[in-house]
């Protein structure tokens, strides 16, 4: 059976290592933007993207109330325009307590993604842009990264698919970074699913970072993938559990695998709170899967 890795865990220990500095944080300002689908859209994948967006702002509204921070969060309408986009990003960028803005994917609009721009790097703690000067990649990218770091071994591969997307993107930036050897798959790019399937089977371990339901399914692992980490979050109607770009019924088939929910979301957040706290200029210690995780797995096997 496949041991699932909860990013509960990691949450648990960044949060008990920012405890002792809520006093700073106190009124400071965390400003969340949001949108709401374009009244064409009638994609439900695409919609699905919009739900998990307020899904994920409650998450990160929780995770920085925690440390004492004012939230401001607003949901935008699908066709509000560049100027308005602009108007509210300057009056959080002029806000003297603003210590940090977070604009969720996916936007409604192309013309929306410059104005990202105008969000200075000292309060852009998500990484919306790619040329950061201090975060290499999105918080969800360098989660993953982190993770997948910690069970990959020199002469392993791992396969990413959605490669091409914003989070897949930065996850692969950041594994080349350290010398990891990445199979890059992407429909965009021109693979079928056949391409994708035989990419993942020639690897050791797997990420899926496309927001596709149910793409991975049994017939995609093996019982050798070390570790699959699935980003997706799709939710469903009310009562039922989100799904993730891997199919339930394929859980069982590697030797680790983060679930949806659960996995890969906590430990996002856990990121953002790191972040938050080096652009504080407060030094905590960083989360390590192998020196906080394992030690206590291994208690519990005892």
């Amino acid at each position: 059976m496949s041991e699932k890795v909860f990013g509960g865990k990691i949450n648990r220990i960044v949060k008990q290592r920012c405890e002792e500095h809520k006093e700073f944080f106190d009124q400071k300002l965390i400003t969340i933007i949001m949108f709401e689908p374009p009244s064409r859209e009638k994609n439900p994948q695409k919609i699905s993207q919009y739900e998990a967006a307020v899904v994920s702002t409650n998450q990160k509204v929780k995770t920085f109330e925690f440390i004492g921070c004012q939230v401001n969060r607003y949901q935008l309408p699908g066709n509000t325009e560049p100027n308005e986009f602009a108007q509210l990003i300057e009056q959080a960028v002029n806000n003297p307590q603003s210590i940090g803005i977070i604009v969720q994917n996916p936007l409604p609009s192309p013309d929306l993604a410059e104005e990202l721009h105008n969000i200075p790097p000292k309060l852009d703690i998500d990484g919306v842009n790619l040329l950061h000067p201090i975060f290499k990649a999105s918080a969800t990218s360098e989660a993953v990264a982190r993770l997948v770091e910690s069970f990959a071994s020199p002469s392993d591969k791992v396969a990413v698919v959605g490669s091409r997307g914003f989070v897949g993107q930065g996850i692969v930036k950041l594994l080349k970074e350290k010398e990891i050897t990445v199979i890059e798959l992407d429909i965009a790019q021109g693979n079928t699913k056949e391409d994708i399937r035989q990419g993942l089977l020639n690897a050791n371990l797997v990420v899926s970072a496309t927001g596709q339901p149910n793409l991975i399914t049994k017939d995609f692992l093996k019982a050798e993938h070390k570790l699959v980490v699935d980003t997706g979050f799709i939710p469903q109607s009310e009562g039922q559990p989100p799904l993730g770009d891997v199919a339930k019924d394929a859980y069982d088939i590697p030797q680790r695998i983060t679930p949806v929910p659960g996995g890969v979301g906590p430990i996002q957040m856990a990121v953002l709170l790191e972040r938050i706290m080096r652009m504080a200029q407060i030094q905590i210690q960083s989360w390590d899967y192998n020196r906080d995780i394992v030690p206590l797995i291994q208690n519990l096997e005892l």
